[in-house]
This record gives C-alpha cells, sequence and structure tokens, in this order.
C-alpha cells in the first residue's frame, strides 16, 4: 500500500524536475533583441605583433577585454573577451583592414559567443552568433556591431 501511495507524489516531482530541466536547456526564447555598449576607454588591449615592427600585418593579433554597459551607458551588465587575428594589414590613415574576431559577452544570464569579420575603423560589421550558455545556451542568430571612435554598439538578435 506505501509504494502506491508515493507514485503519484513521485510522478510529480519527476515530471517538474523534466520540465524544470527542458525550460533551463531552451535557447533565449522571449529573449529577441540584446542591445550592449563597450567604451573603448574601458577596455584593456593586448597587441601581439608577430614581427616586433609596429604594424599590425596577417596573423598578428589584438585581445581585449572589459566591462559591458547597458545601451544607455549607465549600468554594467557583464563583461567582454576579444580575440582578433588580422587578416588584412591594419593603417590608421586611411582606417583600413581586417580583424577576424571571437568574442564573448559574458552577461548575467549566461554568455553569448560571436564570431565575424571586423574592418579597421568607424563602420558597421555583421557577426554570427555562434553558441551561449545559461538562457542563451545553444543561442544563434545575428550581431550588427558599429564602430566609432569612442566607443562598438551591439545589436544582437537572437533566433527564437
Amino acid at each position: 500500500m506505501r509504494v502506491k501511495s508515493l507514485r503519484l507524489p513521485v510522478a510529480l516531482v519527476v515530471l517538474a524536475a523534466l520540465a524544470i530541466a527542458v525550460m533551463s536547456t531552451s535557447t533565449a526564447s522571449g529573449q529577441t533583441d540584446i542591445h550592449v555598449i563597450l567604451r573603448a576607454a574601458d577596455q584593456h588591449v593586448a597587441l601581439v605583433d608577430v614581427r616586433g615592427d609596429g604594424v599590425l600585418r596577417q596573423g598578428d593579433r589584438v585581445a581585449l577585454r572589459g566591462p559591458v554597459l547597458d545601451e544607455t551607458e549607465t549600468e554594467g551588465v557583464g563583461r567582454t573577451h576579444w580575440d582578433c587575428v588580422v587578416q588584412r594589414r591594419i593603417s590608421a590613415s586611411p582606417d583600413s583592414g581586417l580583424y577576424q574576431c571571437d568574442a564573448i559577452l559574458s552577461l548575467e544570464d549566461g554568455t553569448i559567443i560571436l564570431e565575424g569579420l571586423d574592418p579597421a575603423g568607424a563602420g558597421a560589421s555583421a557577426f554570427a552568433v555562434v553558441g551561449g550558455t545559461g538562457l542563451y545556451d545553444n543561442a544563434q542568430g545575428d550581431a550588427t556591431l558599429t564602430d566609432t571612435e569612442t566607443e562598438t554598439d551591439f545589436l544582437i538578435h537572437l533566433a527564437a
């Protein structure tokens, strides 16, 4: 008799656990757009100049990390880590060159991983959302990164 009386409560606990597991592994459903800002002055940058000649050429690297701000630039919402490989020589006058970048945005409710080609200087570029963790587990979508001299504006569109 005791075994029968435990079947329903155990079944309910198992169903509740399955429901929680399904909800926690879904991709950012309900969240389609994320808008964040990186201020250039807040980022820590490291350069790897393979030839040591002061010129960023193909194969050289740029890594950076720093805070991520909300779209109003008043509140910190996470951190970012970048690794960029120079694909085409970087020149400051006029701005030219091309980086291939991998970026991780660590936000309060998970991480978003981005990959894309980023032309040197001001302008907009398209990145792919290639994954994530937490709320963004298995995230997919695209992002538009708009660079100015002082900041990078991220508008991330997650696929439903």
